[in-house]
């Protein structure tokens, strides 16, 4: 007797399919993105937070305050950007593992923003790489900011997206190994299963009646199951098809990836903010360039011709290129809730140009680039 007949074989690699499925699927539910997420005052004071971290990666360390019961300005000084008013916020921190300090450092240096949920604005100090371990995130307050409180805020410590992201992806890479071993597991259970033996009895067995016709020496058990189930290629290839549909339809991730990109009309810009004017990247040719193939310049500037980020004026405007762009671009993202940046081309540019810009502003901060309409309320060119 086989003890490895082809369906057994096909039941243990379904089986095994099902056990990596299933595992894959757990671990993915037990991993701790947020492995601190804890109140905070803001007034002078040492304290003290524990947390564990189950899984290897980069982890951004901040303080975050709800925006709804906080006025912008306060925002703003906790993002150490406070304009003519003093910064209120100054703390020394340390990571520490079983009394080994991993990294420390203050919150005078940081001033990106980073997200920690729609109803919170939120700062990020530090970025480190941690490992599967307990750890210690210990804050001094150098200063009285005890204002910021009404903001109930928080301080915490999640995993970076491209923690996430690579978590994501292996999970992916092995639920699509796993899917595909049931596949094959199945198609064989099905194959071999499909095969039914025609049983006969014996001639010196007592045989049934026949009504009067001839016995003959065998007669089959199973007269209507004693044909062979025979399985073609378009069967197997209907369940291997639609176990990849529930892979690439169903189970796989389909977050967006990269920024989101708009159309909008210059009528549906508004009014601007005084304190914090829309970010418009405004691709033009300039008139001492003269052949069309040449790169277009970029300039940065307001919506509303009364200010220019960095307070440059919209006629003392110069061209910028692109790394001087990008830098302009995070100095000026990073402090802000709002990090739409808009984009309008004369007609004379080349589409190309108007993609560079939409992609300098992707890597410089922006969560949202809205393409403007280049005269009145005409919509915009489509590519």
């Amino acid at each position: 007797m086989r003890l490895l007949t082809p369906r057994r074989v096909g039941l243990l690699i379904l089986l095994a399919g099902a056990i990596l499925f299933a595992g894959s699927t757990y671990w993915m539910n037990t991993r701790d993105y947020r492995p601190l997420d804890s109140e905070f005052s803001f007034a002078p004071g040492k304290a003290q937070y524990s947390f564990d971290v189950n899984m290897n990666g980069v982890y951004d360390f901040g303080f975050a305050i709800k925006d709804t019961v906080i006025g912008e300005e306060r925002i703003r000084c906790l993002l150490s950007d406070c304009g003519d008013h003093k910064n209120i916020f100054h703390a020394h921190w340390k990571v520490t593992q079983r009394g080994r300090v991993i990294a420390e450092g203050n919150t005078d240096g940081g001033k990106e923003e980073d997200w920690y949920s729609f109803e919170h604005h939120s700062r990020t100090i530090a970025s480190l790489p941690l490992a599967r371990g307990s750890y210690v995130f210990e804050v001094e307050l150098l200063s009285d900011a005890s204002l910021l409180n009404q903001g109930e805020p928080r301080v915490f410590a999640m995993a970076d997206w491209s923690t996430g992201k690579d978590v994501r992806e292996r999970d992916t890479l092995l639920r699509t190994v796993a899917s595909f071993l049931a596949a094959i597991g199945l198609a064989i259970v099905l194959l071999r299963g499909g095969k039914y033996k025609t049983n006969y009895w014996p001639a010196s067995s007592p045989q049934p009646k026949t009504s009067g016709l001839a016995a003959p020496d065998r007669i089959r058990r199973f007269p209507g199951y004693g044909r062979r189930l025979e399985f073609t290629f378009g069967y197997l290839a209907t369940i291997i098809f639609a176990v990849l549909v529930f892979i690439f339809m169903i189970m796989s991730p389909h977050s967006p990836t990269g920024v989101w990109i708009g159309i909008l009309k210059r009528s549906e810009l508004g009014t601007s903010s005084t304190y914090a004017p829309p970010v418009i990247v405004h691709v033009s040719v300039t008139v001492r360039r003269r052949a069309p193939t040449e790169m277009a310049a970029l300039h940065l500037s307001s919506w509303d011709n009364s200010e220019i980020i960095e307070h440059f004026r919209i006629n003392e405007s110069t061209d910028l290129d692109e790394a001087t762009l990008k830098t302009k671009l995070r100095e000026i993202l990073v402090t802000r809730a709002d990090r739409t940046v808009y984009v309008v081309g004369d007609p004379d540019v080349p589409f190309q140009a108007a993609a560079d810009a939409i992609s300098n502003a992707k890597v410089s901060y922006a969560s949202r680039v809205v393409l403007l309409t280049t005269r009145g309320n005409s919509p915009a060119k489509k590519h």
